[in-house]
């Protein structure tokens, strides 16, 4: 119980971090029209910028569902931390979006929080046409990511997106591939939840 409340402060504190430092750097492009009805529904990570919330993760992917009615999309992160095989970890928190919604329909620029008062930016930077791929980031660029609706890409596509993320003054050095090979466990019964207090707020 200890180990829990000392997690919790600390990734508490790492997300006050996050958020401030972000704030003082807003100058990302985002998209223009993110419908956050199609945006919703299941995203693979194809490549991140490694951060202490994924270290030794697996098979990560995000699960967005809008929530119109309290003006929120839900979104549910998940990996099998240690191996492909592990049991599955999964934080669950809301996004906002930070400018005007018209209908379902707002820019690029959310906002996530996973605890109370706690919120970093979730800027989309680009994104298919037809919802297929999307890249992601954060305005002081320590995050990026590489998000697909399946569990691969082409060559081409991936580094056309690395180009783009390039473009935008990431480090693009800083991606590492992630892990979505068939040995994936993927099954619902596969699923421990971690910190579950951040499901109740």
């Amino acid at each position: 119980m200890k180990l829990l409340i000392l997690t919790l402060a600390l990734l508490s504190t790492s997300s006050l971090a996050f958020q401030a430092s972000n704030l003082a750097n807003s100058d990302l492009p985002v998209v223009q029209n993110l419908d956050l009805a199609k945006y919703g529904g299941v995203w693979y990570e194809i490549a991140v910028f490694p951060y202490f919330f994924e270290r030794n993760c697996f098979c990560t992917f995000a699960n967005y569902t809008l929530e119109a009615a309290d003006g929120y999309v839900k979104v549910v992160n998940t990996c099998n931390r240690g191996s492909a095989s592990s049991k599955a970890v999964t934080a669950t928190g809301k996004a906002f979006a930070v400018d005007a919604l018209n209908g379902t329909v707002t820019t690029g620029r959310l906002s996530v929080e996973f605890f109370p008062g706690a919120k970093a930016p979730y800027y989309v930077v680009d994104l298919d046409e037809n919802y297929q791929y999307a890249l992601v980031g954060s305005p002081n660029r320590q995050y990026c990511w590489i998000l697909s609706r399946s569990t691969t890409i082409s060559d081409d596509l991936y580094g056309k997106l690395v180009e783009k993320a390039k473009s935008l003054e990431f480090d693009v050095s800083k991606f590492k591939k992630v892990d979505q090979g068939s040995d994936c466990v993927r099954a619902e019964n596969n699923v421990k939840y971690l910190l579950r207090a951040m499901n109740n707020f």
